[in-house]
């Protein structure tokens, strides 16, 4: 089991907190791979099974979240503490700005709150997402939950786009549909 780390906006986290987000999708970045085929031909000429070679991991490894976060107290710091020390940023919205928040890029691992299992990998086209994955991903298939009125399957892929392209539109945005990697995860306790 290998554990790798893995970076998620501050809304993202708070979904997968909520226990509302259980996948996320990657961008495929493997050459000329043209996802008609689960097997792929590499440069060296060798076939190969495309979900091994997903940068993210396999079926058991486990990511370890990267958010945005920072120290309760403020320098010198130490260069090692535990979670108890840490404020992270989607679980304190109402802080500003004028905190000193550092990029979930920069998060060690010890600072990591959130554990994932990979329980499912798959390689789809982004605009072939599935109503039941919009809803894994953390984004209300509802208008309105706490009434429980339905949304159009269009308006629930239109949602899901719109925080597509919040998240990657300047490189990848959801109307280049790109391959991506569909990893399917559940979170553990540490």
């Amino acid at each position: 089991m290998k554990e790798i780390p893995i970076l998620f906006k501050s809304e993202m986290v708070k979904a997968i907190l909520e226990g509302r987000k259980t996948q996320t999708r990657r961008i495929v970045k493997l050459g000329n791979f043209d996802g008609t085929d689960p097997l792929y031909e590499t440069n060296d000429g060798y076939i190969v099974d495309v979900k091994t070679m997903c940068p993210y991991g396999q079926v058991g490894d486990h990511l370890w979240v990267r958010e945005t976060w920072m120290h309760r107290w403020t320098p010198p710091e130490p260069t090692k503490g535990t979670t108890e020390d840490i404020i992270y940023k989607a679980s304190n919205p109402e802080l500003g700005k004028e905190w000193k928040w550092r990029p979930s890029i920069f998060m060690p691992r010890w600072a990591s709150r959130i554990t994932l299992e990979i329980t499912d990998i798959r390689v789809q086209r982004l605009q072939e997402i599935p109503l039941r994955d919009i809803e894994a991903e953390g984004v209300w298939i509802y208008e309105d939950p706490y009434k429980g009125r339905g949304s159009s399957i269009f308006q629930c892929r239109m949602r899901y786009a719109r925080l597509w392209d919040s998240i990657n539109g300047t490189e990848y945005p959801w109307q280049s549909n790109p391959f991506i990697w569909a990893i399917t995860f559940k979170r553990i306790d540490k």
